[in-house]
């Protein structure tokens, strides 16, 4: 809204009539002018103070507290802002206010009508208010007038419609842009949680739950059967079994009870017994025990049946019971022959031989009654060597020392100790004594 002339202004008809010197520098009037009523319901009021009426500030308080006068509320807001607009720190102090004069209530009422049309209850003139102290223009201000308040006042107020225009082009940018981004999460979210329940290859699936089940594995017997079925699985499921599967007491997870050297192995009842009862999943295998693939039905009987095949099998398969993996290993490639008296054991000379202490647990083990005869080997031929046969320097051998030997060094202490300390000397004289000499 544009400030109207003077002659608009909600004047009574005692006051002095305005002349266009008048409103040029209305400040600048030193006349007392009569107190105008601008809550009477628009008796005796013209449009524009019921339009000023109609605005409040905020912070004022009641209406009622200060007699319903907007003007007069304005007029000490304007005051403060410019003598705090005047000092370092913002703020209005009382020297500040001392040293400024309130503007009178005309150049008050020409400022509110700018801001009058904004329908904002008074924010707009709040806000001017708090940019004229940020913006220190009381100390730009040449004299204690309130031109440069009014001026300022009309361009600010000019600029609203178009700031006002920006600021809802902006928020609706804003707007759009959040629900945009919204949108495309959601999206995103929906699209992720389809993908972690569409089954795929285990791997594949395991890949992407790997963050979320904080790198562990898949349970044994599971990773069998999916290797056995090429099964698909989602990675909502195959997180799911990783994070509900609880190891078998009995077993473990090996899926076998039992030792074929007792003759009671068997499979488990659990889900790794039912799994390694399957055939192994390649044919090439080195070695049909591997754990790492399915055995089929019959593992169990064939190796009973491997391990009770001689007496070597069974020793190996005892020391591999009492946890002598470097005997059994040792084992495997002896020659092995027992006559139910002796067991004798002929190992490679490309192998250390084993001790008779570790064959002698492993009888144990048997609950066999042996001797026991171990030839070759590397270390059992190192054993037979002489210390004469042994190159390098000879050890010194001392004879042992006898009490003359006591009494002779002791002469040779006292012989070193003086006449004059002979008597009453302590150890530590008479060690000095020696010492010194």
């Amino acid at each position: 809204m544009q400030p109207q002339t003077t002659d608009d202004e909600p004047i009574s008809a005692e006051e002095k009539p305005k002349t266009p010197e008048s409103t040029s520098e209305p400040e600048a009037s030193t006349k007392p002018e009569p107190k105008k009523n601008l809550s009477d319901n628009g008796k005796g009021n013209t449009e524009d103070a019921t339009a000023i009426e109609a605005a409040t500030i905020p912070e004022a308080g009641n209406s009622e507290d200060s007699g319903g006068d907007l003007v007069a509320i304005a007029q000490e807001k304007l005051h403060e802002a410019r003598a705090a607009s005047q000092t370092i720190l913002c703020v209005a102090t009382p020297e500040a206010l001392a040293a400024t004069i309130p503007p009178d209530r005309e150049i008050t009422l020409q400022i509110l009508q700018l801001f009058a049309d904004a329908g904002d209850d008074g924010a707009d003139f709040e806000a001017w208010l708090k940019s004229t102290v940020d913006r220190g223009l009381g100390r730009k201000a040449r004299d204690s007038r309130w031109g440069l308040y009014l001026a300022d006042a009309k361009m600010e107020a000019g600029g609203l419609p178009a700031k006002r225009a920006a600021a809802a082009k902006a928020q609706a940018a804003i707007d759009i842009s959040r629900s945009r981004q919204q949108a495309e999460q959601a999206e995103a979210e929906a699209a992720a949680a389809a993908e972690a329940d569409r089954p795929m290859l285990a791997m594949d699936a395991y890949d992407r739950i790997r963050v979320d089940v904080q790198g562990r594995g898949v349970p044994r017997p599971f990773k069998w059967r999916l290797e056995r079925t090429g099964e698909l699985i989602s990675p909502n499921a195959l997180a799911a079994a990783i994070r509900g599967w609880k190891r078998c007491a009995t077993c473990q997870d090996s899926g076998l009870v039992g030792t074929a050297l007792d003759k009671n192995l068997a499979f488990c009842a659990c889900a790794a017994g039912a799994e390694v009862q399957h055939p192994p999943l390649y044919r090439e295998l080195e070695k049909p025990e591997d754990e790492r693939f399915h055995k089929g039905v019959a593992y169990c009987r064939q190796m009973i049946e491997r391990v009770h095949e001689s007496a070597k099998s069974l020793l190996v398969a005892a020391c591999s019971v009492v946890e002598l993996q470097f005997a059994a290993d040792v084992m495997a490639e002896c020659e092995v022959s027992d006559d139910g008296a002796t067991l004798e054991i002929r190992v490679p000379d490309t192998r250390f031989a084993m001790t008779e202490g570790d064959v002698r647990k492993v009888l144990d083990r048997l609950k066999w009654q042996r001797g026991i005869v171990i030839t070759g080997g590397r270390q059992v031929n190192r054993s037979h060597l002489t210390p004469a046969a042994i190159p390098g320097p000879r050890p010194v051998s001392r004879p042992p020392i006898t009490q003359a030997d006591i009494d002779a060094e002791i002469a040779k202490r006292r012989q070193k100790i003086p006449p004059q300390m002979e008597a009453g000397c302590d150890l530590t004289a008479c060690s000095s004594a020696a010492g010194i000499q």
